[in-house]
C-alpha cells in the first residue's frame, strides 16, 4: 500500500503510460505492457503451429485486456485482427513458428507438440525463448 496519495498517482500514470491508446501512430509489441507483450507473443506463435486456434482463444485474449483495461494491446490486436494489417514484428514470430515447423516435419516431429510439452515442464519460460529452444534441440538432431 503506499505511503501517501502521490504514489498512488504516480502508479495511475504509469498504468496509464503502458496501457491507453496510442493516437500519433499504431503500437508495436514493445509498446506494450510486459505481460501482454508475452501473452500476445504465445498467441501469435501457437496459432502458427497449430496452424490457427479456436476463436474463443481470440476471444479470451481480448477480454483478458478488456478486463484489465489495457487499451493499447488490443489496438495492437485489431492490426491483425481488424485491420488485417500485421505488423512486422507479429510476422517475425509467426516466420520463427513456421521455421520450427519445417524443422520438426524434417525429423518427423509435431512442433506444437514439442512447443506445448516445453512449456507445461517449463512453465515460466517466455514464449520466444521456449520457440529458440526448440529450434536449438532440432539443429543438434540432424
Amino acid at each position: 500500500m503506499p505511503d501517501d496519495l502521490d504514489e498512488l498517482e504516480d502508479d495511475d500514470a504509469a498504468f496509464e503510460a503502458l496501457h491507453a491508446r496510442l493516437f500519433d501512430r499504431e503500437p508495436d509489441l514493445f509498446d506494450l505492457a510486459t505481460d501482454a507483450q508475452t501473452r500476445i507473443r504465445r498467441f501469435a506463435i501457437e496459432e502458427r503451429l497449430e496452424h490457427g486456434l479456436p476463436a474463443v482463444e481470440l476471444l479470451d485474449l481480448y477480454r483478458g485486456f478488456e478486463l484489465a483495461g489495457d487499451e493499447r494491446a488490443r489496438q495492437y490486436l485489431d492490426r491483425v485482427y481488424v485491420e488485417r494489417n500485421s505488423p512486422p514484428d507479429w510476422l517475425d514470430l509467426q516466420g520463427e513458428a513456421a521455421r520450427l515447423i519445417d524443422m520438426a516435419e524434417a525429423r518427423g516431429r509435431d512442433a506444437g507438440r514439442l512447443y506445448a510439452d516445453l512449456l507445461r515442464t517449463s512453465p515460466g519460460l517466455e514464449p520466444v525463448t521456449a520457440l529458440h529452444l526448440l529450434v536449438e534441440r532440432l539443429t543438434l538432431q540432424r
